[in-house]
């Protein structure tokens, strides 16, 4: 199966963020949507979105390829 990295690797990040609204809402029973559009805190969207480009470039092109040593 052929992975569209860029969208994969965005998604990711959407869910971490997603993650932040759910997490607070679970945890403290208070509902900040805001949260979303927030920067910094966990899950990071930055993170995810990161490592999960990392790991769909080196599953297309492999460990050793430039390719894979720019996205880390």
């Amino acid at each position: 199966m052929e992975w569209n990295a860029g969208l994969v690797a965005l998604l990711s990040g959407l869910l971490a963020q997603a993650g932040k609204v759910a997490w607070e809402a679970a945890a403290h029973r208070r509902w900040r949507p805001w949260l979303f559009f927030a920067n910094g805190g966990m899950p990071s969207s930055h993170a995810a979105t990161v490592t999960t480009l990392a790991l769909l470039v080196r599953r297309a092109d492999g460990a050793g390829s430039a390719q894979f040593s720019l996205a880390l």
